[in-house]
């Protein structure tokens, strides 16, 4: 472990020097190498693909089983939207990266 009584900025996720190399500023002030930052970000995204996707797993589960009791037509459609909503909901942040990236591969600004 390197001696923090030094001049040089440490890592504040892996805790190593920040002496070469590209490194980022954190929101709360210190700084991270670019690369555990990237890091960091994939295992959010990995993290919240497999929520909305077993979020939807789980909402659709719900579906059928409604579908299986054959409630009505207007009670099955009231589910579907109460089931499209709270997946919606649950995975928020999913959707508005999912958008952007969307917006961005077909060059749309704003």
């Amino acid at each position: 472990m390197a001696h923090r009584s030094s001049n040089v900025p440490f890592c504040a996720i892996c805790g190593l020097p920040l002496r070469n190399g590209a490194a980022v500023p954190t929101t709360s002030g210190g700084q991270v190498h670019l690369h555990c930052a990237e890091r960091q970000s994939r295992a959010a995204a990995r993290e919240r693909a497999v929520r909305a996707a077993g979020s939807a797993a789980i909402l659709a589960g719900v579906l059928m089983l409604v579908v299986g009791l054959a409630v009505g037509s207007w009670g099955l459609v009231a589910v579907l939207a109460l089931c499209v909503l709270a997946h919606v909901r649950v995975n928020h942040r999913w959707w508005l990266y999912l958008i952007q990236s969307i917006r961005l591969w077909l060059g749309i600004r704003g």
